[in-house]
C-alpha cells in the first residue's frame, strides 16, 4: 500500500508540476523570444556591440511575472514583467530591486 502512496503521489506531482511549468503551463501575454533592435539609455542609442555589459540583446517571456535579459556579452538577468496589454505598456523592475519587495 505505502509503494502505491508513494507512486500515486509522484505521478500527481509530475502532472501538476507539467501544468504550471511544462508544455501544459499558461503561456502569458507577449509570450516569446524578441530579438532587440534599438536600445536607447539615457537618450543615446547604444550601438550592438558584444563587449557591452549593458545592451540588451534579447528580451525572453516564458512565465506569467518573469522575463530574462540576454546582454550582448551573453550574460542573463531576470526581471519581474508586467504587461499592461490594453494600456499598452510594460513594467519591468529587477528581482533584486528592494524598493518593489
Amino acid at each position: 500500500m505505502l509503494v502505491i502512496l508513494i507512486l500515486y503521489w509522484n505521478l500527481f506531482d509530475s502532472i501538476e508540476a507539467s501544468k504550471k511549468y511544462g508544455p501544459d503551463a499558461i503561456k502569458p501575454p507577449l509570450y516569446g523570444i524578441y530579438d532587440v533592435q534599438t536600445f536607447v539609455k539615457n537618450n543615446d542609442t547604444l550601438a550592438p556591440l558584444t563587449t557591452d555589459t549593458a545592451r540588451w540583446r534579447k528580451l525572453i517571456v516564458s512565465r506569467p511575472g518573469i522575463s530574462a535579459i540576454r546582454l550582448m556579452n551573453d550574460s542573463a538577468k531576470n526581471y519581474t514583467f508586467l504587461p499592461d496589454t490594453v494600456a499598452k505598456r510594460i513594467t519591468m523592475y529587477s528581482n533584486s530591486d528592494t524598493a518593489k519587495g
